[in-house]
């Protein structure tokens, strides 16, 4: 509802909330409401979402149309016990940017996807990519296929930080599914990072715009249990080998930039409780770790 509606309105809405509420036994369409009443906004449909059992998956498609983009949405919901209507649609804040390839610039937009099959155009000069739900605007699961070399362009150069850190997952994935393949295959483990990989590390370990705290993140690898569950067969002897000598590639390939980072977060000695010292303590102990 914050979302759809906004910072302001939301605030409206909350005050609206307790002028209305304060003192009373209240329900969730109480709530929903008073968001309507403080900002104008029908929510009728947002009220699905109480009723639908199961997290939806949006299955996006792209396609150029001379100079505009269009993205093909559709909403598919998974079999549950708990039987709805057919006209049981979810209303979805979806916020998404198109990464211009050349420019590296993004223009955000705020999708309201309201039916089953929606279609959404956008004007565009030169060769874009979508990055799709931002900030984790609608709990659900995307399905888009991405080219390996845009997920290192949004790996690089996504400004935001849930669409960043979910194409570096999916590239740390592809890439320890594919050294999984040449062990079973050969025997024999990878010697090098992938240029592409070692360029979008680079760039990843270098901006500095990046918190301590999110850096940290973005250089967890996906968890070898994890990954397990993805294969039919898994022989997880060789996904703890793989998983590790991916880890130690990387941490011989930027042992500089691991040592100098780690002597740099070691300068403070005060121990203090605040999101800087917690994000400054992960990094460093990340960077201990490769």
């Amino acid at each position: 509802i914050h979302t759809l509606i906004g910072k302001e309105k939301f605030r409206k809405g909350m005050d609206k909330y307790f002028e209305l509420y304060d003192g009373k036994a209240v329900t969730t369409e109480d709530f929903v409401n008073a968001m309507e009443v403080a900002s104008g906004k029908d929510l009728s449909q947002f009220k699905n979402w109480y009723s639908r059992a199961g997290t939806p998956t949006l299955i996006i498609r792209s396609r150029q149309e001379g100079d505009e983009l269009v993205l093909d949405i559709e909403q598919k919901y998974p079999v549950t016990s708990v039987k709805v209507s057919e006209d049981n649609v979810l209303l979805l804040p979806f916020r998404i940017s198109l990464l211009d390839k050349k420019t590296k610039e993004q223009k955000e937009h705020l999708l309201e996807v309201k039916n089953l099959k929606d279609s959404f155009r956008f004007k565009v000069q030169g060769e874009v990519i979508p990055s799709l739900n931002r900030g984790f605007s609608a709990p659900l699961h995307v399905d888009y296929p991405y080219e390996k070399s845009e997920l290192f362009e949004l790996m690089s150069f996504d400004n935001d930080p849930y669409c960043r850190y979910e194409a570096t997952q999916k590239i740390y994935d592809q890439v320890l599914k594919s050294e999984l393949n040449l062990y079973n295959v050969t025997g024999k483990l990878s010697t090098d990072l992938s240029g592409e990989f070692k360029s979008a590390l680079e760039k990843l370990l270098s901006d500095e715009k990046i918190d301590y705290s999110f850096k940290s993140y973005l250089l967890d690898l996906p968890t070898e249990s994890g990954l397990a569950q993805e294969i039919a067969q898994p022989d997880f002897d060789a996904i703890h080998l793989v998983h590790q000598h991916l880890r130690k590639k990387i941490g011989t390939t930027f042992q500089d930039w691991f040592l100098k980072e780690h002597d740099k977060l070691s300068g403070n000695s005060k121990f203090e409780l605040t999101p800087k010292a917690f994000g400054e303590r992960a990094l460093k102990n990340q960077c201990l770790s490769y």
